[in-house]
């Protein structure tokens, strides 16, 4: 896995954070964490998002939220 900025991780970390608060996660990608990120921090952010799910499950007691939070980036580009 390659070294993340601190902008991705961030993010991850808010992730969480909405994930925690019951806030629809889908809404991501209209915060500006998400929109100031690179074409390819944004693929960093989803990679490790995809990457490590089953740890997020486990250990931080999210369920997998790539599919929802892809979802809302198709969306947002039609």
């Amino acid at each position: 896995m390659e070294i993340m900025s601190n902008k991705v991780w961030e993010l991850v970390c808010k992730t969480r954070e909405m994930h925690l608060k019951g806030e629809d996660l889908a809404q991501l990608v209209s915060l500006e964490e998400y929109q100031s990120l690179s074409k390819e921090e944004k693929r960093a952010f989803l990679q490790f998002i995809g990457d490590m799910k089953d740890q997020l499950v486990k250990n931080w007691g999210m369920p997998w939220v790539g599919g929802e939070i892809r979802a809302a980036i198709d969306n947002q580009s039609t």
